[in-house]
């Protein structure tokens, strides 16, 4: 009998022990936005990242393919826990940002026959852009009357409309372009041009309405920090610089993190590795 109770308490001391160590459950909505997020919820340099960080805190990272604007309204009526956005101000009633992770930038798309170098908005007076409808642009960009944008559902889209000469330019996310060309087989017909039009940081939020949102946020920004610390942060950057490196890409792959200036990852990929790359669309999508 007294064998039976030891036996019996120190089950029930491993059960404790397992359940305190149990991850959390953690529902992430979002639309599919390749590099960052593909269509199979598993894969993408966001997504991974999120994931990593939470599971330094225990939590498990459930990723849910919806539109942005669906994903959105979910978090801010608490039916998900998180979506990744662009800082806005006007947001803050209604979501809570954690520390950014990584840095958007859009820039300008042209022909690659094309002399064309784009310096400041007054060089792009008198052309055609294409924009994806939607689309959160700067203010200072929709605004200029100088020049035209026109407004189209995708990028493979507009991509389209610019080797066929309708439009002059495409402004895009550099790492998304450099995704959606590979994906549409147009290696070769365009290049990037000038700086970035605009620089964002991209944050994940949860909703205002979230009970648990503030821990929440607090754990993704302590598991970030741990990532960045042990080296998985960059190991994750430098699997996505290695796929870039492996196509014909119309970036500088040196330039796409800003914040990253290391030397270009080398170790060879395998074609199963790029498998997922190839079969998934890209979509349009709004932050």
């Amino acid at each position: 009998m007294q064998s039976l109770t030891r036996h019996l308490a120190i089950s029930l001391l491993l059960l404790h022990s397992w359940s305190s160590q149990a991850a959390t459950a953690v529902t992430l909505g979002n639309d599919v936005w390749s590099p960052y997020v593909e269509a199979d919820g598993q894969h993408g340099l966001a997504i991974e990242i999120v994931r990593a960080a939470l599971q330094q805190q225990q939590r498990m990272l459930t990723v849910q393919i919806k539109p942005w604007a669906r994903a959105y309204r979910d978090v801010q009526s608490c039916n998900n826990d998180l979506t990744l956005v662009w800082y806005e101000a006007s947001r803050l009633h209604e979501i809570r940002y954690s520390a950014p992770f990584l840095t958007n930038r859009l820039r300008f798309i042209k022909r690659l026959d094309d002399s064309f170098e784009y310096q400041d908005l007054a060089r792009l007076a008198g052309k055609s852009i294409g924009v994806i409808r939607g689309y959160n642009y700067q203010n200072e960009f929709i605004n200029n009357p100088s020049y035209h944008l026109s407004a189209n559902h995708s990028l493979s889209a507009n991509l389209q409309m610019l080797a066929l000469k309708r439009i002059d330019l495409v402004v895009e996310d550099e790492l998304v372009a450099a995704t959606t060309i590979f994906q549409q087989r147009m290696e070769g017909q365009f290049i990037f041009t000038g700086p970035a039009l605009d620089e964002r940081k991209l944050y994940v939020a949860t909703g205002t309405c979230n009970a648990e949102g503030e821990a929440l946020i607090d754990s993704f920004n302590q598991g970030l920090t741990a990532i960045r610390a042990n080296g998985e942060y960059q190991q994750l950057v430098d699997k996505y610089r290695a796929i870039l490196q492996s196509r014909k890409s119309p970036v500088d792959i040196n330039t796409i993190f800003p914040a990253l200036r290391n030397p270009p990852f080398k170790a060879p990929l395998i074609p199963q590795q790029l498998a997922w790359w190839q079969a998934t669309p890209a979509s349009p999508y709004l932050r």
